[in-house]
């Protein structure tokens, strides 16, 4: 049977919060002072054979990776101050560090115990994040921005933490079962879901924490035992949770809410404020 709880503490004072974003301008991503570019077909970052002057980006250098093909970084010290890049780069050991931007309308992909540290990152349309990381993790600054495809697999102990998350098209943070099963956690300070966006949690182990504030203006789904962490929601659009489990302080419900599913939870601290709809469906 799926369960709502709502229990109110009327010591506590909540406040209808504004939630800042910033605008990611769809198209061509910007161009930058190109210090240092990668000059060859596939092979990898530590090669400096690879890179225009023949020699690697260090951690002043502007990055751009124009190449359309395979770029691997595997070594501890791989840095740039800012990276605009356009390949299949993959992060799989080692750590990979970037003072400002990761600007990718490539497929960015970082596995095993390989380390990820960025000031921001930014997806493309077309671009990706795929993170399947077993002791590794992807440690952000600032926000990450993202138009493209976004995906978290838990095969190991996949993980992420940002300030902030925008979500303009597709996140998806899926638990792994079977003899792979982990973990898959993102973890940030606020998040907006943004119109036409959908962002999904589904499988053991899967969790997406927000520490602040969330506004959803796409589609949410909590489904297969994953589970949502949220300090306040403004639902402005379709959240379910569907044999899912949620658990916030406080809640305001434009839009719809329902939950559903054989053990699906939706529990809720403070106050629950709804003028859209709510449906508590039977599994």
């Amino acid at each position: 049977m799926a369960i709502i709880e709502y229990m109110k503490n009327p010591n506590l004072k909540r406040a209808r919060r504004g939630l800042a974003a910033c605008a990611l301008i769809a198209g061509t991503p910007a161009v930058l002072a190109d210090n240092v570019s990668w000059t060859a077909g596939d092979g990898a970052w530590e090669n400096s054979a690879n890179w225009s002057g023949s020699a690697l980006p260090t951690a002043a250098d502007f990055v751009d990776i124009s190449h359309s093909g395979a770029v691997s970084s595997t070594a501890t010290a791989n840095a740039a101050r800012e990276l605009l890049n356009k390949s299949a780069l993959s992060i799989s050991a080692g750590r990979l560090a970037v003072e400002g931007t990761i600007e990718t309308s490539g497929l960015v992909s970082v596995s095993g115990v390989a380390v990820l540290d960025a000031g921001r990152i930014t997806i493309a349309s077309g671009g990706g994040l795929d993170i399947d990381t077993a002791g590794g993790a992807v440690n952000v600054v600032e926000g990450v921005f993202n138009s493209g495809n976004w995906q978290m697999t838990g095969n190991h102990s996949a993980a992420i933490s940002a300030e902030s998350f925008d979500n303009f098209n597709s996140l998806i943070i899926e638990g792994a079962a079977g003899p792979l099963a982990g973990t898959a956690r993102a973890t940030a300070n606020s998040m907006i879901n943004h119109s036409g966006a959908s962002a999904l949690v589904t499988g053991a182990g899967s969790t997406l924490v927000i520490n602040g504030d969330l506004t959803n203006d796409g589609n949410i789904e909590v489904a297969n035992a994953g589970e949502l962490h949220i300090k306040s929601i403004d639902n402005n659009a379709t959240m379910v949770v569907d044999k899912g489990k949620v658990q916030i302080e406080s809640q305001i419900n434009l839009g719809s809410l329902e939950v559903t599913g054989e053990g699906g939870q939706y529990h809720a601290d403070d106050v629950v404020t709804n003028h859209g709809s709510v449906d508590v469906l039977a599994g």
